[in-house]
């Protein structure tokens, strides 16, 4: 699931950028969440309002940096 914004794409005019990327990630293992945490975030956030998209997008940034900070 990527996250969605509303921000402009970044046009990338380095022509090696992408393969700086991949280099930059190669061999970091990727975060992985289990559905029902993802679920439940995603629920918390549309019972306030939010909308689906915005729901998803903030509960991705919400548990990324749980699991960064070994928060459960």
């Amino acid at each position: 699931m990527d996250p969605k914004t509303n921000l402009p794409e970044r046009q990338i005019n380095d022509s090696a950028a992408r393969t700086k990327l991949f280099f930059d990630t190669y061999g970091k293992t990727p975060l992985q969440f289990n559905a029902t945490e993802v679920d439940a975030t995603i629920g918390f956030f549309t019972g306030r309002g939010f909308s689906q998209e915005a729901a998803q997008s903030i509960s991705m940034s919400v548990l990324k940096q749980a699991k960064l900070e070994n928060i459960n």
